[in-house]
């Protein structure tokens, strides 16, 4: 690999702004890891259990994202801009339609979830009523998927960024301020995720229909099944990786409340570690899909080879750092 290549620039160029709105995702967890975790080990016992499954959930239904922006940026490379802005309202009319579906099937089955999941007494108690409360924002959560789907394949990874950023911000001022101020224990917790999730999505669809023509919002199924074109392969892809983390999860919690804890705590810095290395996956996929939308076979092979190299650099460092200190971040 060489060591400077003519797409660095561009890469750097949309990583950086990625890498930021991937982050807030885990750090939104994180943060209520830590407040939760000063509770007692059955709240971060339950916090653990919950957070399994939605990110089982969540990460299934990830195509609705990178489904989109892989479409979206063909077209653009294509020059069909009438196209991509019809490709993000599907985007999310299919989010809010999953969104819901989701919401209520967690709501409903969540005592049966826990259960699969190992959870027992108390602990198990509370994960029912954080996913329970957690589902409410469900619907806006995967609005929010859509949206960041279409603005990234528009290349605008500002506009996420900045609304993913004043979410989190939210979230950190709301949970202390439900379960240390208020006492809500992790109800509080819950709360504070759901409202902000609301807000998230209800920022992300004004911005979608403002970068929209008359006309362009209604549902189309022809561009509907555009975007599950590839999706479907990720939703299978994802699917299978995400049960071995779920299976994982149950193994601990039937080891009981300090395992599973302790397995919420690693599990959460590594998806940290993990999303945040996923911004070069965004910046690739949108200068491949545009170079594809433009004909230049070639050049999108040749940007997606220097993705990979970059990433199992950047693997490499983060996995060398968490080794560094990996008797310090637990306790953190």
């Amino acid at each position: 690999m060489s060591l400077c290549s003519p797409y660095d620039r561009e890469i750097f160029r949309l990583t950086i702004p990625a890498l930021g709105a991937l982050a807030a995702e885990p750090l939104f967890l994180l943060v209520d890891t830590a407040v939760v975790g000063h509770l007692g080990r059955p709240e971060l016992a339950a916090l653990g259990i919950a957070f399994t499954i939605l990110g089982g959930v969540f990460a299934i239904f990830n195509f609705l994202q990178y489904g989109t922006t892989a479409q979206v940026a063909r077209a653009v490379g294509a020059r069909e801009g009438a196209a991509a802005r019809r490709l993000g309202a599907q985007a999310v009319w299919l989010s809010l339609g999953f969104g819901i579906a989701v919401s209520a099937a967690v709501a409903l089955a969540a005592p049966q979830l826990v259960s699969l999941m190992g959870g027992r007494g108390q602990a198990a108690e509370f994960a029912v009523t954080y996913l329970r409360i957690a589902a409410i924002g469900f619907p806006a959560a995967f609005l929010a998927l859509g949206g960041q789907g279409f603005l990234r394949g528009v290349a605008d990874l500002r506009t996420p960024l900045a609304i993913l950023g004043v979410g989190n911000a939210a979230n950190v001022v709301l949970v202390l301020l439900f379960v240390l101020g208020f006492g809500w224990g992790i109800e509080g917790a819950a709360w504070s995720t759901a409202i902000a999730q609301l807000g998230m999505g209800a920022a992300f669809v004004v911005v979608v229909l403002r970068r929209l023509e008359p006309g362009e919002a209604r549902p189309r199924p022809a561009e509907a099944r555009r975007v599950l074109t590839i999706g479907k392969w990720i939703f299978v892809r994802t699917t299978a990786l995400m049960s071995s983390f779920v299976l994982a999860g149950a193994v601990a919690t039937r080891f009981g409340d300090a395992s599973i804890a302790a397995h919420q705590v690693a599990f959460q810095l590594w998806v940290f570690l993990a999303l945040v290395l996923d911004s070069l996956a965004i910046a690739g996929q949108i200068i491949v899909g545009r170079e594809l939308g433009a004909g230049r076979r070639e050049a999108a092979y040749g940007a997606g080879l220097r993705m990979i190299w970059l990433s199992v650099a950047l693997g490499g460092a983060f996995a060398a750092g968490l080794l560094a200190l990996s008797s310090i971040l637990p306790r953190a």
